[in-house]
C-alpha cells in the first residue's frame, strides 16, 4: 500500500508540472495582448507598461515560468488584477461553499443512482426496469443549463418553495437547505443517471456469475446476497464513476455556480474570465486540477478497501 502511494505521488508531481506548464501557457496563447486585455481597453499605454513591468511580463518566458513555478512552491498565486486581493486567500474562502455544494450533489447522484440502479437490475427486462432507463437517458441527455432552468421554474416561479439563487448559512440548516438544494439537485441529477447505468450494468454483470448461484442453493437469503455480495462486487466501476463525477462537482460545475449565483470557486473563476482576470484564471484552475488528481489517487486506494484482490504493490 506504501509503496503504491508513493508511486501515484511520484507520478503525480509529474502531472502537476504539466498542469503548471498548460496553465502558464494559457496567458501567453490567447489572442492579442493579454497585459493590455488585462488593463483594459480604455487604459494609457503608459498603464500597460505598468502593468506589464509589475507582472513581470517583460523577461523571457523560461524565466516568467520559473518564477511562476517558485511562487507555487510558497503558496503564492498571485494578486488579482481586478480587486487586488491574493487569489488563494480568495479561493480559499470560496473552497468551502464549492464543497458543500459538490458533496451535496454526489450524495443525491451517489445514493438515488445506486437505488435505481439496483432496482433496474433486480428487475431487469422489465417495465420497470425499461422506465428507470428512459428517465436516466432523459437525465444524462438534459443540459445543466436547462435542466437549472426547469428547476427554477417548477420550485422558484411555479411553487414558490425555494430561493432562486445566493447562499444563506450553513446547508445543515433549515435556510441554508433551502438555499442549496436546487443548485445540488441540478448537479445531482445528470451524476445519478450515470451512476444508475453504470450500476445497473454492473449489477446485471454479477447477477450471472456462478458464485451468485451457488449462495442462492446454499438457502441465503436474496437481500444479503445482493448487498452483501453483488454490491460489493459490483462496486469498483460504480466507484470510478462517482470518483469522476465527484472531481467534476468539486471542479465547480461552472455552469450551475453562475446561474445560482453559488458564490463558489466555479463562479470565481468564471467572473475572472469574462474580466480577463488572468492571474486568478491561472490560480482556480490549478487548484481544481489538484483536487481532481487527490480525488483519482482516493479512488484508487478504495480499491483495495472494496476488493481484496485488487493489488496495489
Amino acid at each position: 500500500m506504501l509503496n503504491f502511494i508513493l508511486k501515484r505521488l511520484l507520478v503525480s508531481i509529474f502531472v502537476v508540472l504539466g498542469v503548471t506548464v498548460v496553465i502558464f501557457s494559457l496567458v501567453h496563447l490567447s489572442p492579442g495582448d493579454p497585459v493590455r486585455m488585462m488593463a483594459g481597453i480604455d487604459a494609457s499605454d503608459e498603464d500597460v507598461e505598468a502593468l506589464r513591468e509589475k507582472l513581470g511580463m517583460n523577461d523571457p518566458l523560461i524565466v516568467q515560468y520559473f518564477r511562476y513555478l517558485n511562487d507555487l512552491i510558497h503558496l503564492d498565486l498571485g494578486q488579482s488584477i481586478i480587486s487586488n486581493k491574493d487569489i488563494a486567500d480568495e479561493i480559499f474562502f470560496r473552497f468551502r461553499n464549492t464543497a458543500e455544494l459538490a458533496v451535496m450533489g454526489m450524495l443525491i447522484s451517489a445514493v438515488f443512482g445506486i437505488l435505481i440502479g439496483t432496482i433496474a437490475a433486480v428487475n431487469r427486462n422489465r417495465w420497470l426496469d425499461k422506465t428507470l432507463m428512459s428517465l436516466s437517458i432523459t437525465g444524462i441527455s438534459l443540459p445543466s443549463f436547462l435542466l437549472a432552468l426547469l428547476l427554477m421554474l417548477l420550485f422558484v416561479s411555479k411553487l414558490s418553495l425555494l430561493p432562486a439563487s445566493g447562499r444563506s448559512g450553513s446547508p445543515f440548516t433549515a435556510e441554508g437547505f433551502r438555499y442549496i438544494i436546487l443548485p445540488a439537485l441540478t448537479l445531482g441529477i445528470s451524476g445519478m443517471a450515470s451512476v444508475a447505468r453504470l450500476t445497473r450494468s454492473s449489477v446485471v454483470s454479477v447477477l450471472n456469475e456462478e458464485f451468485v448461484m451457488t449462495l442462492k442453493a446454499k438457502g441465503l437469503q436474496r437481500k444479503l446476497i445482493l448487498f452483501k455480495h453483488v454490491l460489493r462486487n459490483a462496486s469498483l466501476p460504480i466507484l470510478t464513476m462517482i470518483g469522476i463525477d465527484f472531481g467534476y462537482l468539486l471542479g465547480g460545475a461552472v455552469v450551475t455556480e453562475t446561474i445560482f449565483a453559488w458564490p463558489g470557486i466555479g463562479k470565481y473563476a468564471m467572473d475572472a474570465i469574462n474580466n480577463n482576470d488572468f492571474p486568478a484564471v491561472q490560480g482556480a484552475v490549478l487548484i481544481l486540477s489538484m483536487m481532481f488528481m487527490l480525488i483519482n489517487l482516493v479512488v484508487d486506494l478504495l480499491y483495495g478497501v472494496l476488493d481484496p484482490r485488487v493489488s496495489l504493490e
